[in-house]
């Protein structure tokens, strides 16, 4: 019986431990600003998948994001193929508590290989694996971001050294 009961309290231990972790983890993740969209053009052509982009950006500038998300899914499923766009999707899930699904967004965009979000993308994908606990997922996404040149560089060094110690 007594050993039964150790047992038990060392399982206890490692749960609260474990789940101790996972909540710095999510912390570490958690978004505080959204990343900016400038409204600039960034796609050579009008369709109409990227007029619903537009319209979903209309709801991201003021912090719909669930609903930008929604017209964003909506535009990528009628044939949009965009790395603005499966950016903003990735953040706007994110943001609104989605992170395995933002995972898969921000994921597109870094398989697209050079463009302008992939070093963003990076440091945002090390966000939502943080919020899913997946520290060493998280580590490297956040080393491709502090590699590269871009506005997240500074946020993804600050991060891994605290990943790190």
């Amino acid at each position: 019986a007594a050993a039964g009961t150790l047992a038990a309290a060392a399982l206890a231990g490692v749960l609260l431990w474990q789940n101790a972790g996972s909540s710095e983890l999510r912390g570490l993740g958690a978004v505080d600003v959204a990343p900016i969209y400038l409204g600039a053009p960034v796609r050579a052509y009008q369709t109409n998948e990227f007029a619903v982009f537009d319209s979903a950006m209309v709801h991201y500038a003021v912090g719909r994001y669930a609903e930008a998300g929604a017209l964003l899914e909506r535009a990528r499923t009628a044939g949009a193929q965009d790395a603005a766009l499966d950016f903003f999707l990735g953040a706007s899930q994110l943001l609104a508590g989605s992170p395995e699904r933002a995972e898969r967004a921000f994921t597109a965009v870094i398989d697209r290989g050079d463009n302008l979000y992939v070093a963003e993308a990076h440091f945002y994908r090390a966000k939502a694996r943080l919020q899913r606990g997946d520290r060493n997922g998280a580590l490297a996404d956040l080393r491709a971001a502090a590699a590269q040149d871009g506005a997240t560089r500074a946020g993804a060094r600050a991060l891994l050294q605290q990943l790190e110690t």
